[in-house]
């Protein structure tokens, strides 16, 4: 911009001095995006904020693009209206319609949208299908990759294992199939999976409105438990939303920690001596009875190192046992009760007794062994 002083009318230099301001550019293209969130309630994609650019004169269409930024595509284009936006007229009142260039959006969230790079465009635009000639702002990109768990239950309970928590993750949009998968970590390698429904959860909602699906993130399974599980390996859960019945196809995991169910528990109520007989009561309580059907209660000479007699019990109710220990498995149905008669030449030895869970008839092949103190008898 210039001023000047001159005799001719028709604005040439003549007799006068020209006075040159400072330039002022006309290309300011500013934005800025106030919100591009989530909101679990709805599923939508709330998008909302502002684009103020000289070059928008002339340009009367104003479109919301969103773009691909990791496959380089566009995903859909929007009409917008732009909005007053007076703190904006009052932070750049410089920039051509500062103070109508706001704009709002909701779309529905969809697997599009969910672990990509995701960008804004903001355009203004001749043309009435958006291309023509236009001026565009780019917001940087956002990726809806959030994946939030936790387990409330994982333990056993009487011979379930019971697992129970949330999983709500934004690439869960689009499937449909929330399957629940026991991992052996140690072996690497499956053991079994649920396919499980999924319940409302206002809880994780309230604290996560942010992730896709948090208000509907609950499972509960009980699984009927296997040695596999109770082997003294790494046991894993898995939580999946699938777009396959069977689970696999496209899928978001979450690995939660793993535990060992490795709980060996008991307890001598009884061992008294009467003349040549031994009474013996108690219970014995182990995750690694599973599969193991055959109970015996071995008596064995721990002065000499030998065993002096086996016999196989049938197991008794313990309620008061379940009551305690009711995530060990088989609590309930641990007690043990009988007599053994025994030479006195084991008169002053000290005798243990030692509670056994086998999967062979004859108390050998694979188990799992209590040993209890050993205590010194007097044998009459």
């Amino acid at each position: 911009v210039a001023s000047r002083y001159t005799y001719n009318t028709n604005g040439e230099p003549n007799g006068g001095k020209d006075l040159y301001y400072n330039s002022v550019s006309l290309n300011n293209n500013a934005g800025s995006l106030d919100s591009m969130s989530l909101d679990a309630k709805t599923g939508n994609l709330n998008i909302s904020g502002w684009h103020a650019a000289d070059a928008s004169l002339g340009k009367d269409y104003h479109y919301i693009i969103i773009f691909d930024g990791s496959k380089q595509i566009e995903l859909g284009r929007y009409l917008v209206n732009s909005s007053t936006r007076q703190d904006v007229a009052n932070a750049v009142s410089g920039i051509y319609n500062a103070g109508q260039s706001g704009f709002s959006l909701k779309l529905k969230f969809d697997s599009a949208l969910a672990g990509d790079q995701i960008q804004v465009i903001s355009r203004y635009s001749d043309n009435k299908d958006g291309e023509g000639n236009y001026i565009d702002y780019w917001f940087a990109p956002q990726s809806f990759i959030a994946n939030n768990a936790y387990l409330d239950n994982y333990s056993i309970q009487g011979r379930l294992l019971t697992i129970s928590g949330w999983h709500a993750a934004d690439q869960s949009v689009g499937k449909k199939y929330h399957y629940v998968i026991i991992f052996d970590a140690t072996k690497k390698q499956e053991i079994t999976r649920r396919l499980v429904p999924t319940f409302s959860r206002s809880d994780v909602e309230q604290v996560r409105p942010d992730i896709y699906g948090s208000g509907n993130s609950g499972f509960s399974v009980n699984i009927p438990l296997t040695s596999a599980m109770t082997n003294g390996d790494q046991i894993q859960i898995i939580s999946r939303y699938s777009d396959s019945q069977n689970g696999e196809g496209n899928y978001v995991d979450y690995w939660f920690a793993p535990k060992t169910f490795t709980a060996n528990k008991a307890f001598l109520d009884n061992f008294a001596v009467k003349g040549q007989q031994v009474q013996i009561a108690g219970w014995h309580a182990t995750d690694q009875s599973v599969g193991k059907p055959y109970h015996y209660v071995i008596l064995f000479d721990a002065t000499t190192g030998r065993e002096v007699k086996r016999q196989l019990v049938s197991t008794v109710a313990r309620p008061d046992v379940a009551k305690v220990n009711g995530d060990v498995y088989n609590a309930g149905q641990s007690g043990f009760n009988l007599t053994m008669t025994v030479d006195p030449s084991l008169s002053g030895h000290n005798l243990q007794v030692i509670s056994r869970y086998s999967d062979s008839k004859s108390g050998e092949g694979h188990y799992i062994d209590y040993w209890f103190e050993p205590v010194n008898v007097t044998i009459k």
